[in-house]
Parts: structure tokens; C-alpha cells; sequence
């Protein structure tokens, strides 16, 4: 008990700084989720409309409740060849991470991700960055 409380004297800004960090990532999830509500559907909803047209099934699934959140745009060729372009808050850095997930001939790839800051989001950033992730599962 009494170590407690000689810890709690001599780190008493690490204790402020807690609530501070929790409240600073609360509204970086909140922004990204605005974003995403603003920005990114409405790209990948024109992704997935382009998609459609080709034949090509894609749709958009949200995994903002999960304990790593995310927001992906599911494009599938065939069961075995799929790719997946990932949008995920990392509240420790304040940006988000674009990476592309591939899967084929029952293998997984992974592309680099690529961090933004949240203003950065564009919807033609989107749409650019997910003509790469179709551009990389067609050349696996």
C-alpha cells in the first residue's frame, strides 16, 4: 500500500496524462469515423459499383467495433482469389493505415501499409489506392 502510494507521488503526471491519451483517441475514432461516413463509403460505394458492372463482386465491411478497428473494401474474383483494401484507424499515431491484403492460389500477400493523416482521406485517394490493390491481385 505504501508502495502505491510513493508510485502514485512520483508519477502523478503519467496519471494525468492517462485520461488525456483516452480522450485524444476517442476523437481520433470519432473523426475517422465521420471520414468514413463522409468519404469513405461514398468511395468505396463507387468502387463497388464500377466492380459490379465488370462482373466482379465487392463490397464494403466494417469492423469499427472489433479491438483493432477497420474499415475494408472486399473485392472477390472467385473463392480463391480475392483482395482486400483495409482502412484502419491507429490511434497511437493519429493516422490511418491503407494496406492491401491478397489472396491467391490459397496464399496470403501483404502490401505495405501506407499512413495518412485522416484530413489527408480523399475519395480519389481511396479510388487510387484500391485501382492499386486490383492492379496487384492481377498481377499475382
Amino acid at each position: 500500500m505504501e508502495q502505491q502510494r510513493i508510485d502514485q507521488l512520483s508519477h502523478p503526471a503519467q496519471q494525468q496524462q492517462e485520461p488525456y491519451d483516452q480522450a485524444l483517441r476517442a476523437s481520433f475514432i470519432k473523426n475517422f469515423r465521420e471520414k468514413m461516413e463522409q468519404i469513405i463509403t461514398p468511395a468505396f460505394g463507387k468502387c463497388v459499383q464500377s466492380l459490379n458492372r465488370y462482373g466482379i463482386v465487392a463490397q464494403q465491411v466494417d469492423r469499427m467495433e472489433r479491438e483493432h478497428p477497420n474499415v475494408s473494401l472486399d473485392i472477390r474474383y472467385d473463392t480463391q482469389n480475392y483482395c482486400m483494401f483495409l482502412l484502419a484507424p491507429m490511434e497511437a499515431e493519429g493516422k490511418v493505415a491503407m494496406r492491401t491484403l491478397i489472396h491467391k492460389d490459397n496464399e496470403w500477400n501483404y502490401e505495405d501499409a501506407t499512413r495518412v493523416e485522416v484530413d489527408q482521406l480523399s475519395e480519389s485517394l481511396i479510388r487510387e489506392k484500391v485501382q492499386e490493390a486490383i492492379n496487384a491481385l492481377d498481377n499475382q
